[in-house]
């Protein structure tokens, strides 16, 4: 049981490296001001899971640069979904 446990964890982490990985490939083709206010609040979330900050972190300012420069509102939208953090991930992480 334990071994099964080990290994949903490393699968887990490793969805979630290509998730990050996948956003970021995104984030550099598009051009939408709402999509980098989106993404903003989703990688302040995964930031919290600590895994891969250093390009998490990077996203985040990409992101900020972007709202600044096109003088977004910052609306959360996941909170409207419920979504206050990603603590239920944080079980296999």
């Amino acid at each position: 049981m334990e071994n099964d446990d080990n290994i949903l964890t490393l699968s887990l982490k490793e969805y979630l490296i290509y998730l990050i990985d996948w956003i970021d490939e995104l984030l550099l083709k598009t051009n939408e001001k709402q999509d980098f206010n989106s993404v903003y609040f989703l990688l302040c979330r995964l930031q919290t899971l600590n895994l891969l900050n250093f390009k998490v972190e990077k996203m985040i300012n990409y992101c900020l640069q972007k709202i600044m420069k096109f003088n977004y509102q910052f609306i959360d939208n996941y909170e409207l979904l419920g979504i206050n953090h990603l603590k239920a991930l944080k079980l296999w992480i």
